[in-house]
């Protein structure tokens, strides 16, 4: 939820105010934001503390930039950058849960706040001053999970609005009031100071519109790059507020709108502008749907259909856009072919709604695993008009998962291929969807259509003879696509077949190392090497970055190559009866990660797991001596501590855990209250001291568990 305590919010471009005669002396080192162990107590010391029973939000002059108990991104951050330029901040306030207390006590997570003054000021430099007040707030009411999740978490920035007047029809005040504040001054300087940052293509295209007064574009010219570009969006911006209700071909609105979108755009890593060249070099695509997946690797795309619809809106021809995310955070198994879910479509003609509904889609992602359902969404897109071409803006490193429903698809598909490049091929799946609706594969340097491959009705490639590119393979293990018969091998077998290995079996053959050649097999999805006398893994496993499966039970190892998220479609990794005091670091970034399996080692504590589909965490016979934190585990449904050093059980578990072996553990009590426990199917309490007094409280508590003494 974002709220945004503006007396009236106007949906218009941004960017931050050149800081003419001001240099304000900055707050936070930024070098030392990047070291909370080290300088975790220093910054703090910086801000202001306040204790509160529960943070009330404030109804006007402010923006909240919402992200969570335990997170530091922000879904809204545009809204920040949309106004801006408008106000004049006074105060910063960071607001926590003090939870969990320890023993009474609370130890301030250094990362966290640091990360999140991090966040905001790469957000906004601008803030990083000490004119403005910075608050820490820590709000107390947070017994328990339950409690801190009702309460707001997040970073508030307060600021005032300046009366601005506008005389329409004339350059704004504002501007005439910066000039004389500065910049008029400068433009002898400006015009040979020349700024080494080029003008974005939208701003050049604003500056050169011919709604653009020629008086501030010839100001502008005298200008370097940062101050033309204020100029001109602080005149459009005061041309908004006479357009406000105007429709989207008004020029003002448009190009407001078109700045608007890039804004949104930054917020993500920088993409070719692959999208915008294909439609442009289509002009006979004339109408059109537009399915786009709206995942992670694919948000530096997104915002270039908007963009290009904008700018080419009398021809543009697109009629609807179409979001998928794979799921709405479904976890791998809840996801059913066909019924997956997480689609979304809005008409083209109302960008604000447009860029409502992207933020929307993004902050209902997540959904784990590598696979999308592209036609899935293709076929509920496709009920919006049966006469219209289908665009798909398609992740080539990502799997199909429904591509067995694409003989249901009624027309062409026209697949443009996102992160392809020569080199490593076109994804199977694109090529197989292509072929069986007849559509074409687009990229930045070919058209691919009347493909000359044969594909059978499983989606196997039965003959490819297409000179003009070749295959990649998918990254998808067996039971979410096809399955890989025929790619089991054994290291015997599989040498002089590398490039077809999908499973290799290298398990109870005494090896000291991995042969080079296995390395080289870079479709291989999943890698047994489990009773082994393995005491070290080459480097070059992290080249093997298409594994879903990774087994090393039953060897000698007490660490992993990093960085390990290389690995990044990891999701069932056996770990067990090795030698590991703590788990590897990038286990804990792995996105994907459903099982992991790290019992009888020599673990002392474990992190927070990043993976959001995390379903079977064991970590039995170890040495941890506190319960895990296991706040972000929604999907959590298994969990194995076993003979381990936990003295103390949790007083909150995960919603969906059904699981629990705590045996072995010297637990004596469970929390007075045992209502989070009543969810569990199963719980292990063998071996530990509990009294029998406890035991019979437990055992009338949670009746309808499977309990075990």
């Amino acid at each position: 939820m974002i709220y945004i305590c503006l007396s009236k919010f106007l949906l218009t471009a941004s960017i931050a105010l050149l800081s003419i005669g001001s240099y304000a002396q900055q707050l936070f080192d930024i070098s030392e934001l990047s070291s909370p162990d080290e300088f975790g107590d220093k910054v703090a010391e910086k801000l202001v503390t306040t204790e509160v029973y529960e943070y009330n939000q404030p109804t006007h002059n402010c923006l909240v930039l919402k992200n969570g108990f335990r997170k530091h991104g922000f879904v809204n951050a545009k809204d920040w950058l949309t106004i801006r330029d408008s106000v004049v901040v006074s105060k910063v306030q960071i607001v926590f849960s003090k939870y969990p207390m320890r023993n009474g006590v609370y130890k301030e997570i250094y990362p966290l706040l640091l990360n999140r003054i991090k966040a905001t000021i790469e957000l906004d430099p601008s803030l990083n001053t000490s004119e403005i007040t910075w608050e820490r707030v820590w709000q107390t009411h947070c017994e328990n999970n339950a409690q801190v999740d009702q309460l707001f978490h997040g970073v508030v920035i307060h600021y005032d609005v300046p009366e601005k007047p506008t005389v329409k029809g004339e350059i704004s005040p504002i501007i005439e009031k910066k000039v004389e504040n500065g910049i008029k001054e400068n433009i002898k300087a400006a015009s040979h100071k020349k700024s080494h940052k080029e003008m974005s293509p939208v701003l050049k295209y604003m500056l050169n519109h011919p709604t653009t007064p020629d008086a501030l574009r010839e100001t502008a010219e005298k200008l370097n790059t940062e101050e033309a570009e204020e100029l001109i969006l602080t005149y459009y911006r005061e041309e908004a507020k006479q357009h406000e209700d105007g429709p989207i071909t008004d020029p003002v609105v448009q190009l407001n709108y078109m700045y608007e979108l890039e804004v949104f755009a930054r917020q993500f890593p920088e993409a070719d502008t692959l999208v915008g060249q294909i439609l442009d070099r289509h002009p006979e695509w004339k109408k059109k749907i537009v399915v786009n997946d709206w995942t992670g690797s694919m948000y530096g795309y997104g915002s270039q259909v908007l963009l290009w619809h904008l700018m080419h809106l009398e021809q543009s021809g697109i009629s609807t856009v179409t979001l998928f995310n794979d799921g709405d955070k479904k976890t791998t198994r809840q996801k059913k072919i066909g019924k997956t879910k997480g689609i979304y479509t809005e008409h083209a003609d109302n960008p604000a709604a447009l860029l409502d509904l992207f933020n929307l889609v993004m902050s209902k992602g997540a959904g784990g695993d590598g696979p999308e359902n592209d036609v899935e969404a293709i076929l509920e897109a496709a009920k919006q008009d049966s006469t219209v071409e289908i665009i798909l803006i398609a992740d080539n490193s990502a799997c199909v998962r429904d591509i067995s429903l694409a003989h249901q698809i009624d027309r062409p598909v026209r697949v443009i291929l996102c992160g392809y490049n020569q080199e490593e091929g076109v994804n199977p799946d694109y090529v197989y969807l292509t072929k069986i609706t007849g559509g074409g594969i687009y990229t930045l340097e070919d058209d691919l259509e009347q493909l000359n491959v044969t594909i059978d009705s499983d989606g196997l490639l039965q003959a490819f003879e297409d000179e003009r590119f070749k295959l990649s393979s998918p990254q998808c293990f067996e039971d979410v696509f096809y399955a890989a018969h025929g790619r089991n091998y054994d290291l015997k077998n599989s040498r002089w077949h590398k490039k077809d290995v999908r499973i290799l079996d290298g398990s109870n053959m005494g090896l000291t190392e991995v042969p080079n050649y296995v390395y080289k097999m870079k479709n291989l999805q999943s890698l047994d090497l489990q009773n082994n006398q393995l005491a070290a893994m080459n480097p070059k496993l992290l080249e093997l970055e298409k594994l879903s499966e990774l087994d090393l039970r039953k060897n000698q190892l007490s660490q992993l190559p990093e960085p390990l998220v290389q690995l990044r479609f990891i999701e069932h990794l056996y770990l067990d009866s090795n030698r590991f005091k703590a788990l590897p670091e990038g286990v804990y970034q792995l996105d994907f990660l459903q099982e992991i399996h790290a019992g009888n080692n020599q673990l002392s504590a474990v992190q927070q797991f990043d993976s959001r589909v995390l379903r079977i965490i064991d970590l039995n016979n170890n040495s941890i001596s506190e319960f895990p934190e296991l706040d972000e585990q929604a999907s959590l449904e298994e969990l194995n501590l076993a003979n381990n050093l936990i003295s103390k059980a949790p007083k909150s578990l995960p919603e969906n855990l059904q699981i629990v072996d705590l045996s072995g553990n010297p637990i004596e009590l469970l929390p007075d209250d045992l209502t989070p426990y009543t969810q569990l199917k199963e719980l292990n309490l063998q071996g530990t001291p509990i009294s029998t007094g406890e035991r019979i409280r437990i055992r009338q508590a949670l009746f309808n568990v499977d309990l075990t003494f």
